[in-house]
């Protein structure tokens, strides 16, 4: 649904999106067949190649991946890494990298370092509570987007949790530390 919509913003541009869910391969198809310009990837993004895990939530497996099982709680899924699937599918940068993986960024950024040289935007679902041990709040997440030299430049998207009706998570937009954005004259 995001990369249909976004298209809007981005016409003619090539798409790959990569799913650990293994339940949206049906939408995955549909939005194969209805644009050429996209392809899909049915794994989990991660540091590199090999297996990973998909994490159970409630009833369902709910896109949190992890890198090690949990009897009980993880399935096995295959794992690759972002930059071994922009290399096989010979995809050029400019890239805007969109992450929506529920405490595992780290693990994924960490597998698209070579991506990450040549991308535009990232957008990034963050959290303002810990989802679990390692994963980032979105405060440690602008910090460790600095360190790969990245800032942030917008928020969009706030969601508040309907409990208590505190600030659950955000989507935050970073660009390249090198880039226009970051040149424009501050106050």
């Amino acid at each position: 649904m995001w990369t249909r919509e976004t298209m809007r913003e981005f016409p003619g541009l090539q798409w790959l999106m990569i799913e650990g869910l293994p339940d949206h391969e049906p939408h995955l198809k549909e939005t194969v067949a209805a644009f050429p310009n996209t392809r899909y990837e049915l794994v989990l993004a991660g540091p590199s190649d090999g297996e990973g895990h998909l994490v159970k939530t409630g009833d369902i497996f709910g896109g949190a991946a992890t890198a090690r099982a949990v009897p009980g709680m993880t399935i096995p899924r295959p794992m690759r890494s972002v930059d071994s699937m922009i290399a096989q599918h010979r995809l050029s940068g400019p890239y805007f990298l969109k992450l929506d993986t529920h405490g595992f960024e780290l693990e994924i950024l960490d597998g698209a370092r070579e991506t990450l040289r040549q991308a535009s935007l990232v957008l990034i679902e963050t959290y303002a509570f810990r989802l679990r041990d390692g994963a980032p709040r979105f405060h440690e997440m602008v910090a460790h987007m600095e360190s790969l030299g990245f800032h942030c430049t917008d928020l969009i998207e706030p969601v508040w949790r309907a409990v208590d009706g505190a600030l659950w998570q955000v989507d935050l937009l970073f660009e390249p530390l090198s880039g226009a954005a970051a040149q424009r004259k501050s106050w």
